[in-house]
């Protein structure tokens, strides 16, 4: 604008300006033309500033504001350009040229302060409209009056975008044809082509919005038609824009493969950047040939300054291929292609600050999220928080999702570490609910894990946080609920009355009123408050007529009834329950089954029976039919129906095989068939042809016995079946109905039937020794035994057949091996009591027989310590006594043979006598000659000794010892005659005795003095 100062220098003579300050401004308009020369547009801005705000009387001051307005437009300060382009598009211009241009730029401005403000921004909504009105009327009052002016294809297009952010696509679409088929030339043409490949867009979405999906189609593929038939020429700088905004247009109308194929499109910043540089340089060779030629350059200058303002834009603005990259895992992520989502952002995170790199972070986390893969989301939470740390309020809802993911996995502890994380992190009021939906996550989760009562600790902290929240009667639940899980009844009913109190309808977010009251019914069940159970459950009944919990309700109330000894109503409410809910598989059948176990506890079979029989008929498919043929089995048994017993049994295994009650099955059907087979009677009383089915009846228990080794050899049943094998052959050996060589014949063939598996011949083996030992063969049975040892030495026997193998090594002297059968059986059965006892207290007595009596001392009292209950353990407190006595405990062993003698019977309490006896001599021989303990031990052993040898006369062994014992009390107290009397009884009475050795001995050294035995003298007076 010089030229326009030049002309108008006469003016200075008539301003308020010096020469000195006009040149000076004259130097600050040079510079500022330079500047927009240059592309230096707030340079510009500055310079033209100055002189309007301090030289309004400046000669050129017209141009200024101009060039001011210009550039305020170049750098998107549109509303300070307004009121300049407003005062120059009047008669103060300083010609038309001046005017028509002003009044073009001042309705692009317009335009793009209503560009700036988003359509969904409902605040600043009447601005925009206001704006986008303004736009449109000052364009159309331009086109008016300037028809074939410089700017007439930009305003087409300028009016065209104001359309287009209105909405109007129709109108908007007219006048960028206008721009596309009248001005094909233009500069603007490819903007253009741009633009409206964005209205076909913005209209295919629209109707795929409004469900018209061809239209839309339609719509779309004219933009891509559009946006295809650019040259690259023409693609080269505005390409990234238009790209990206046909690709948000596919990602909105979620055509996402679509909108990767236009993201892809996208170049980086740098080709940008360089693309435009080229074309502004080839546009600034163009101006200046121009300018050479002293032609108008207005139009080239127009396009220069464009480019020139795009390119600091751009150059200022972030990365678009950033944006469009992480556009295109957004877009996988929509498709479900969580694998490329997660390669494309963790690739742009790399090349990303922190604000973008969050939202890669969000992606890969939301993918194992939406994989339920709670791990990896886990792990990829800790690296976010590692890498941008933790104060981000976008975590509190994503690591509420990762635990909820946990809990489904039941990892209750790093469940509540994800509750943890969104509970402690700050927020707005958004991510306030989410910190309450977290705290009751988390107290329901350790809920869940059984952690009652830190459950109940975090519902009531909740309740005291939120006292009006959404929760609140769920809080109440899970205490009453955890209360209860604690066996804790009074709070937990005290709850679940609050509840009802406060919320007698529910809340939003707790509708399972109708399980609250089942739950508190199961409290005064489970707290056997059966009276109440009953009144709650029919006064719900009641009033509930179509619960979907009726059926339980009717189960517990039922089971209630039961408890307290009111069967008839118990049963009416059991069946109607069965009658009215036939379609019910869960509860209904076993209200059935209550029933039978209710008469099966007051072992009334026939009722039971009935019962039973009811619940085969109505569900003869519930898997409960297995249970309810067992029992029916054991009814028959009752009544010694065993042929009804082993069709009910065999009914139940049919049922199920795989069923728990199975093993249970097959071996009472060998037992019942064996039972049928002795009601029969004594086999030789009957006839030829029932002593025949005599025969083969006891033959099918013993090959069902078999058959339940083979088919469940796992089972604690199959132990059993070793000796019912054995039990079975012995019976028809001791019957006359099979001879020794007949069963020797069964036993091999049996071991022939399963030669395929060693464990099963060991068993068999191990029968045939039990067998063996029935028929008082106890060598053979040995050498039998320890056949089947060698077969198989892992195979499973019961703790009872190892421990007889072991007593019968014992027997034999063969202690170490007799060691390993009770290690085995110690291995094999480690926790189980009923095996540990006796084992215990076999190896106890093996260690005896070695003389190894510290060790056995401490098994014969860990028998008497940790198994009292075991009454063949009690035996071993004789050993254990003579162990102390062998050690010298001499008063202990006293003590403990007292003991044994006042709580036994038999041959032990008969050998306990003789050991006290004896312990009270070896302690008088210690004691002082005539002292008070002497005196006092001496009378005790004498009585109990005395009492022994004449009472106990048949226990030889007993009696024998105790005379030897009662001579050597008479010497020790110089009864010499009494002693030789007694010493003298054992010779003669017990010849065979081992103490009878010892007794001559001591009647050789008595008679030394003159004091033989008087035979007809008692043992001692």
């Amino acid at each position: 604008m010089r030229f326009i100062r030049l002309i108008l220098a006469w003016f200075t003579l008539f301003t308020s300006l010096s020469f000195a300050q006009h040149e000076r401004f004259d130097e600050v308009a040079e510079q500022g033309e330079n500047a927009l020369k240059a592309g230096n547009y707030k340079r510009a801005v500055y310079c033209f500033e100055e002189i309007v705000n301090n030289a309004p009387t400046y000669v050129a001051i017209i141009g200024i504001k101009f060039d001011l307005g210009w550039g305020y437009y170049l750098v998107g300060e549109y509303l300070k350009a307004i009121p300049l382009f407003e005062e120059l598009s009047g008669p103060r211009s300083s010609g038309d040229d001046m005017r028509e241009q002003s009044r073009f730029l001042l309705a692009e401005c317009h335009a793009r302060i209503a560009g700036e403000i988003s359509e969904d921004d409902e605040e600043q909504g009447d601005k925009r409209n206001k704006e986008l009105g303004t736009a449109i009327k000052l364009h159309t009052d331009f086109q008016a009056k300037y028809p074939k002016g410089a700017n007439i294809a930009e305003s087409f297009y300028g009016r065209g975008y104001a359309y287009y952010l209105q909405g109007d696509f129709e109108k908007s679409e007219l006048d960028l044809l206008t721009v596309i088929n009248k001005y094909p030339a233009g500069a603007t043409v490819v903007d253009a082509k741009y633009l409206l490949a964005n209205v076909y867009a913005k209209r295919g979405m629209l109707n795929f919005k409004a469900d018209k999906k061809d239209e839309a189609m339609e719509n779309l593929q004219q933009a891509r038609d559009i946006f295809l038939s650019l040259t690259d020429n023409e693609r080269e700088h505005t390409a990234n824009d238009a790209a990206f905004s046909m690709a948000e247009t596919w990602f909105t109308a979620e055509k996402y493969d679509e909108a990767i194929e236009y993201f892809r499109l996208v170049e980086p910043k740098i080709t940008v950047l360089r693309a435009l540089k080229k074309k502004a340089d080839e546009v600034h060779r163009k101006v200046a040939l121009l300018m050479s030629r002293r032609e108008d350059a207005r139009e080239e200058m127009h396009r220069l300054n464009s480019l020139r303002s795009r390119y600091n834009m751009i150059s200022e603005s972030p990365d678009l291929m950033i944006g469009a990259y992480l556009r295109i895992a957004e877009s996988y992520h929509k498709l479900g292609k969580y694998d490329e989502c997660r390669i494309v952002a963790r690739h742009l995170a790399r090349h990303m600050d922190s604000s973008e790199k969050k939202q890669a972070y969000l992606l890969v986390i939301d993918t194992y999220i939406k994989q339920d893969l709670p791990e990896d989301a886990y792990t990829e939470i800790n690296n976010f928080v590692l890498d941008l740390g933790p104060d981000h309020p976008e975590l509190k809802t994503i690591s509420l999702a990762i635990g909820q993911l946990f809990m489904r996995q039941n990892d209750i502890a790093r469940a509540t570490e994800m509750f943890d994380i969104s509970t402690s992190l700050a927020g707005n009021d958004t991510e306030g609910q989410t910190e309450e939906d977290a705290r009751y996550m988390k107290f329901s989760a350790l809920y869940y894990d059984n952690q009652f009562s830190a459950s109940i600790e975090l519902a009531d902290e909740y309740i005291q946080k939120y006292p009006e929240g959404l929760y609140v009667a769920n809080a109440i639940y899970f205490k009453s609920v955890c209360y209860a899980g604690l066996q804790e009844w009074e709070p937990a009913l005290v709850a679940i009355d609050q509840l009802f109190e406060k919320f007698p309808q529910g809340t939003e977010n707790f509708t399972h009123l109708e399980e609250a009251n089942y739950h508190k019914g199961i409290v005064l069940v489970d707290s056997k408050q059966f009276d109440k159970a009953v009144d709650h459950f029919k006064a719900y009944l009641d009033r509930v007529k179509d619960g979907e919990l009726r059926p339980e309700m009717m189960y517990q109330l039922g089971v209630s009834l039961h408890e307290l000894e009111r069967p008839e109503e118990a049963n009416d409410i059991l069946r109607a329950l069965a009658k009215d809910f036939p379609n019910n598989t869960t509860v209904a059948p076993y209200s059935l089954y209550q029933i039978a176990v209710y008469h099966f506890q007051k072992q009334e079979f026939e009722e039971m029976t009935v019962a039973l029989k009811e619940l085969i008929e109505i569900f003869p498919d519930n898997p409960i039919v297995t249970d309810g043929y067992f029992f029916l089995g054991f009814g028959a048994i009752q009544n010694r129906d065993y042929d009804g017993a082993i069709e009910w049994f065999r009914k139940s295994l049919e049922s199920n095989p795989q069923h728990e009650r199975a093993p249970q099955c097959l071996l009472d059907i060998a037992s019942a068939t064996g039972e049928k087979a002795m009601a029969m009677g004594r086999p030789t009383a009957l006839s030829q042809e029932l002593q025949t089915l005599y025969k083969d009846t006891v033959l099918e228990s013993a090959k069902t016995y078999e058959d339940l080794l083979e088919q469940y050899p796992e089972s604690d049943q199959s132990l059993r079946a070793v000796t019912g094998i054995a039990s079975a052959i012995g019976t028809l050996v001791k019957q006359k109905q099979m001879t020794e060589e007949e069963a020797e014949k069964y036993f091999s063939d049996a071991s022939e039937r399963h030669r395929d598996s060693k464990e099963l011949q060991a068993q068999i083996h191990f029968s045939k020794g039990v067998f063996l030992n029935e028929m008082n063969e106890p060598d053979k049975a040995l050498t039998v035994f320890k056949k089947a040892m060698g077969i198989d030495p892992e195979a499973r026997f019961s703790a009872e057949l190892l421990l007889n193998y072991a007593i019968a090594l014992m027997e034999s002297d063969s202690l170490e091996e007799a060691v390993q059968i009770v290690d085995k059986v110690m291995d094999d059965y480690e926790g189980i009591e009923s095996a540990m006892a006796p084992a215990t207290f076999v190896m106890a007595e093996i260690k005896f027989r070695q003389k190894a009596f510290d060790l056995a001392r401490t098994l014969y009292e860990e028998v008497l310590e940790d198994y009292p209950w075991y009454e063949d353990g009690q035996t071993g407190r004789v050993k254990l006594a003579e162990i102390y006595e062998i050690n010298g405990e001499i008063a202990r062993a006293e003590g403990m043979f007292t003991e044994v003698f006042t709580q036994t019977k038999g041959e032990t309490r008969v050998s306990a006598l003789l050991a006290v006896g004896r312990c009270q001599v070896k302690i008088a021989q210690k004691a002082t000659f005539g002292s008070a303990e002497f005196k006092d031990k001496i009378k005790a052993a004498n009585g109990n000794l005395m009492r022994l040898v004449t009472m106990y006369e048949a226990y030889g062994t007993q009696a024998s010892e105790g005379l030897y014992w009662l001579g050597i009390s008479y010497e020790a107290n110089t009864d010499l005659q009494n002693a030789a009397n007694a010493y003298g009884r054992l010779v003669n009475s017990y010849p065979k005795s081992e103490w009878v050795p010892k007794a001559r001995e001591r009647l050789t050294e008595i008679g030394r003095k003159g004091i033989i035995p008087q035979t007809t003298a008692a043992a001692g007076n």
